[in-house]
């Protein structure tokens, strides 16, 4: 697959190694080839260059061998009837993978993972060229045409080759620089070709049967037209039919161009399918009433075989109009089709050998495999196609039959790279894909059989000699050139197979999906029956497991059991056992050189009037007299040595004199509070206030620049001299909980930011070391979990903060489980809806700790409890904003931690209920656009995919009901037409622009990994474009990240909502990028991304190491960590 990177400095052209484009980053990652097309101008360019009535009477003297004009019109005739086979298969292939490598994409995925690779450097290379070979046919016939005119009024000139040569040059170089230039103008040109190929067919069509009677001449009879067969080939008449077939299929069969350009189409699933339909359609009606009106108006065919023309149509128009004008001018409405014809030619030829190009499979695929920055197009590949026509085209000159040999090659190539595609779709049983909205079913079986049958045949036919006897100037050499071709590209696979990218890694199934082999594990996992009693389950979901129900016991679920701390002694001889993942300790260590020099320390110290304590150790005095005495030897602070996870312990010594006078001040007693007055008073309506006294003169404060900070300012009416908090650990980790935590918990700064407007009110209800002590009864419980939950938060980020700090990551502990343990006794079915919002608030706060810890995977827990909390019965209650917000974060969490399970929840599919479930969030809730950076109908289309990958999952070993077939088309359809501009921000606009600016560019990220999602877990593929998008989330959220760092001078305040870069990452092929991103947000000093980011490196090294696991989630799946990717 491509790599796409993104430079500063662009030049004209510039790629990677991989042979793809490099925008710039102040403009954005732009798609590889935009979509220019649409439905219109995608039927223009197949009726143009498949050009069925032009073509056939461009080569009209070869077919008049096999069997006159009858067998010219049946056998066209019958191969348009065997062509709608190969159509069908081509349509329905595109619709599934829509592709502008076409074939070469296509059979590397039907083939399989084995024999998918060599299958697709076959389809990929052979349709490339024959594409060339048709564009070549075009120049050299309409060369042919424009020297006959000319010679018709110039008789004394008698036409040679290098005429036509000259004529071929100007018209190869004129559609190359068009093609190559005239990116934006190739819709109008195919518009404009398919104008000519249709007036151009009605004027001709019209003259041809109206000229005969107005010049005398009169028609040919009705047994000339549809009864005289004329054999001249030597071959009986039967065989002479099929090989006559050629002629028919070299006018209808470029049926793959309009699959060249998917990439350049909106909705090609669909619309591929429809101009397949459209050309094949118009192709076979003009060709076919062209060549009955073309036939009635012959009146001597001998002199037309027998004459040496270089334009044998051109004698047929001679004849038909009885004047020279009225030839020419049926020659220029032939020649103009044409000439649009040969443009779609090189736009085809151009972008097979450009994919080619960026996957590694071509000569210098770093230029062939680009897009110019500047003209939008393969620039360089469309070059190469230029330059090879014109050697070809020197072969004219030198021999015309080696000329037609090549230009003959055109039907055995594009054919042969269809059955490269077909033939492996059929023999596989057809389920190396998904279905696309165009589906045949099992008829699809039967029309991919006749296709191949058709190829085999006609592949054979068609390389016997045109006449017996034969000569050497009248000798077939298309099998020469065939076979030729393809042994110089099979003697290249060797060299090539090395550095060839590939279009995909894996294949695709259509109802069953392989199941992941299960981790193996010592000890017994399962429902909890089967744990107890020791035996295997077998781990089914639905009503118990299995072997419960045959020995006859009450399955016992599959359920986490919580277990509460208490302060009372446990017998622990009878708890469950539960399977334990080994993982990484990530507590404090210190090595055994340290621990020598504190015990030295320790030593020195000959009679203490107090208890010394050194790091973990401590010396005991005596005497007790309650306060101990926390000491750092000098020469233990000069040697000390990290562990990667922890930093020791950081005293006043070691830190910058302004904080340290500011955190690390005596304190006195919590019990004595010196010059303080109790008040009491009911401030629970008012609670800004009460959050402004968290800033007052006397709160502890951090050395962090607060420039830009949203802190609400003081109360007028409230001025205290006192501290809020009666303890001062509780008042520093408050204060830092609402001026920084609560600001690194959403992407943007906005004044109604939950985790300060919301959890501060509910919590400060819940704190016992108020020094303003409420009157309204007694403290909820729930309320004091959330405040514990809060402090810890705070603690575990100022132990990141501080390097790794034991202070503060004991403080973290205690707080944790003292919320823990208020929390257990505190759960009761909430009575109302604000019960209900600040229960959940408590439950998602403990999610809060795992975040800023980075070292607990205990979020599933949290999250279920979240999700099984009885919601009280609304009624007519209108929900406040924070009982929105809080919705909003629980849907939230729970959407992210569904696409990064383990294993999804499959679930069937009921057909009395709606297909979706209810949305999670409305259009309404706006707020997840400054909580999340995203929007509600984004936030949806996640949820809908999960949902669609749950419904996958569970029909993976049973056959799968048409209905989730267009479910996935038509969610399909919706992420892909997503566009920005449809989103409105306005309660982000009214703040402030730059959080505007940083809002979008996250939510595109957003929306770009939601389509790598639903490669992953709907189609399980690697699409032309993953990279593409991978690129478009790096430019994104580093443009965001540099947005935050200008307008806060660099601090590290707002953090990102990491789920876009945690998937992009995880798909990216060139990793670097994401290196140096995943390094800068570590300045967060966010327990979790540093987490994501282990984790991220742990399953590049799963996959790096085994080449079998190509989905970042059986990687993840392997490595056996939980990850929360917020």
């Amino acid at each position: 697959m491509a790599q796409f990177e993104i430079k500063e400095d662009v030049g004209d052209i510039e790629s990677s190694i991989q042979g793809s484009t490099k925008e710039d980053t102040e403009t954005g990652v732009t798609p590889v080839l935009a979509k220019s097309f649409n439905l219109l101008s995608a039927c223009a360019t197949g009726i143009t260059t498949g050009n069925a009535w032009a073509v056939l009477g461009g080569g009209i003297i070869a077919s008049l061998y096999n069997g006159g004009p009858p067998g010219i019109i049946y056998e066209f005739a019958t191969a348009s009837f065997f062509y709608c086979f190969i159509a069908a298969s081509i349509a329905e292939l595109a619709s599934a993978i829509p592709a502008s490598g076409g074939v070469y994409h296509w059979a590397t995925i039907t083939a399989g993972p084995r024999y998918g690779r060599l299958c697709g450097w076959f389809a990929g290379w052979l349709n490339g060229l024959a594409w060339t070979f048709a564009v070549a046919g075009n120049c050299s016939m309409t060369g042919s045409m424009i020297v006959y005119s000319y010679a018709l009024y110039h008789p004394e000139v008698e036409p040679q080759r290098w005429h036509v040569f000259v004529c071929y040059l100007i018209i190869s170089w004129l559609c190359c620089l068009t093609v190559m230039f005239c990116q934006r103008a190739l819709p109008l040109i195919s518009r404009i070709g398919s104008f000519f190929i249709v007036a151009g067919f009605g004027i001709t069509v019209l003259v041809c049967a109206i000229m005969p009677s107005r010049n005398g001449a009169g028609y040919a009879s009705n047994d000339f037209v549809w009864k005289d067969w004329s054999n001249v080939t030597g071959y009986s008449n039967g065989f002479t039919f099929l090989a006559g077939m050629l002629n028919g299929a070299f006018a209808i069969g470029a049926i793959d161009c309009v699959t060249h350009i998917a990439e350049e189409i909106p909705d090609a699933r669909r619309n591929i399918p429809r101009a397949l339909a459209c050309q094949v359609t118009i192709g076979f009606a003009t060709g076919f009433c062209y060549l009955i009106s073309m036939f009635y108006a012959v009146t001597d065919l001998p002199l037309i075989v027998n004459a040496n023309s270089i334009s044998p149509l051109g004698d047929i128009y001679l004849q038909a109009t009885g004047s020279r004008a009225g030839a020419v001018g049926l020659l220029t409405l032939t020649i103009a089709p044409i000439f649009c014809a040969t443009i779609g030619c090189y736009i085809t030829a151009g972008r097979t050998f450009y994919v080619l190009g960026r996957d590694d499979a071509t000569p210098f695929s770093k230029h062939i495999g680009a897009i110019s920055p500047t003209w939008h197009s393969p620039l360089y590949a469309t070059l190469a196609c230029g330059v090879f026509l014109t050697c070809i085209g020197a072969i004219y000159v030198g021999s015309y039959t080696a000329f037609e040999a090549f230009i003959g090659s055109f039907v055995l190539l594009t054919t042969l790279s269809y059955f490269l595609a077909i033939f492996p779709h059929l023999i596989t049983g057809r389920k190396n894909i998904r279905p696309g909205p165009f589906w045949m079913g099992k008829v699809g079986s039967v029309v991919n059989a006749v296709a191949c049958m058709y190829i085999a045949v006609s592949f054979v036919i068609y390389c016997f000699p045109y006449t017996l006897p034969t000569s050497p100037e009248e000798m077939n050499y298309t099998s020469v050139i065939t076979c030729g071709l393809t042994l110089l590209v099979a003697l290249w696979w060797p060299y090539i197979n090395d550095i060839m990218v590939g279009s995909v890694q894996a294949p695709r199934k259509q109802t069953k999906r392989v199941r992941q082999a299960k981790q193996k594990s010592v000890t017994f996992t399962g429902c909890w029956t089967c744990r107890s009693r020791k035996v295997k389950c077998d781990e089914r979901q639905q009503n118990g497991c299995g072997v419960c129900q045959k020995s006859g016991l009450e399955c016992a679920g599959y359920d986490v059991n919580l277990c509460w701390m208490t302060d009372k002694k446990r017998d622990f001889q009878g708890l469950r056992r539960r399977q334990i993942r080994l993982e990484q300790s990530t507590s404090p260590s210190i090595s055994e050189d340290e621990i020598n020099r504190i015990i030295s320390s320790l030593d020195s110290i000959s009679t203490p009037s107090c208890t010394v304590t050194i790091g973990p150790f401590a010396i005991f005095s005596k005497w007790e007299h309650g306060d101990t005495e926390h000491v750092e030897p000098p020469a233990l602070l000069e040697n000390v040595h990290h562990t990667q996870d922890w930093s020791p312990e950081i005293t006043p010594s070691q830190l910058d004199p302004e904080l340290s006078n500011e955190l690390f001040e005596t304190i006195p007693d919590d019990n004595v509070i010196p010059n303080a007055e109790i008040h009491e008073m009911d401030f629970s309506p008012n609670w800004e206030s009460l959050l402004a006294m968290i800033d007052t003169p006397n709160s502890p404060r951090l050395s962090y620049s607060r420039k830009m900070s949203l802190t609400m300012h003081p109360s007028p009416h409230i001025e205290l001299s006192m501290p809020l908090f009666k303890d001062s650990n509780t008042s520093m980790l408050m204060y830092h909980y609402k001026n920084h935590v609560a600001e690194l918990l959403q992407p943007v700064f906005h004044p109604r930011n939950p985790w300060r407007t919301t959890y501060l009110p509910f919590a400060l209800e819940g704190c016992p070391d108020l020094c303003l002590v409420q009157n309204t009864g007694p403290t909820s419980g729930v309320s004091i979990s959330l405040f514990h939950s809060i402090l810890s938060s705070a603690a575990f980020h100022l132990r990141n903060v501080m390097g790794g700090s034991r202070e503060y990551h004991n403080l973290g502990l205690q707080h944790r489980a003292k919320a823990l343990r208020a929390l257990k006794f505190a759960l009761v079915a909430p009575k109302d809806s604000q019960q209900y919002t600040v229960y959940l608030t408590a439950m998602l706060s403990l999610v809060t700790i795992d975040t800023m810890t980075g070292e607990d995977s205990d979020f599933p827990i949290h999250l279920k409890g979240c999700r099984q909390l009885q919601r009280p019965d609304y009624g007519s209650e209108i929900l406040d904003d924070s009982s929105r917000q809080v919705s909003s974060i629980c849907h939230f969490l729970s959407l992210l931690a569904r696409t990064t399970a383990h294993e999804l929840e499959p679930r069937p599919w009921k057909t009395e209920g709606p297909f979706f479930e209810e949305p999670y969030f409305h259009d309404d809730d706006t707020n997840i656009q400054y909580m999340y950076g995203i929007t509600p109908y984004l936030g949806n289309l996640l949820q809908r995919t999960c949902q669609l990958a749950e419904y996958l999952a569970f029909y993976q070993d049973a056959e799968m009901p048409i209905i989730l077939l267009d479910g996935c088309s038509a969610l399909y359809d919706e992420i892909f037409s997503w566009d920005i501009e449809s989103e409105s921000f306005d309660l982000i606009a009214l703040e402030d622009p730059t959080m505007l600016e940083i809002i979008h560019c996250q939510a595109l990220a957003f929306h770009s990994a939601i389509a790598i999602f639903y490669y992953r877990a709907i189609e399980n593929s690697n699409p032309v474009d993953l990279q593409q998008r991978i690129a478009a989330i790096w430019t994104n959220l580093s443009l965001a990240e540099d947005l935050k760092d200008a307008y806060s001078f660099g601090e590290k305040r707002a953090a990102p909502m990491s789920w876009p870069a945690f998937i992009a990452a995880c798909e990216a092929n060139d990793r670097q990028p994401w290196v140096e991103w995943w390094e800068r947000v570590q300045g967060y000093s966010m327990g979790n991304f540093k987490r994501q980011w282990k984790v991220i490196q742990e399953i590049w090294s799963i996959m790096n190491l085994d080449e079998n696991v190509v989905n970042w989630r059986d990687a993840l799946k392997q490595s056996g960590k939980l990850v929360l990717p917020i």
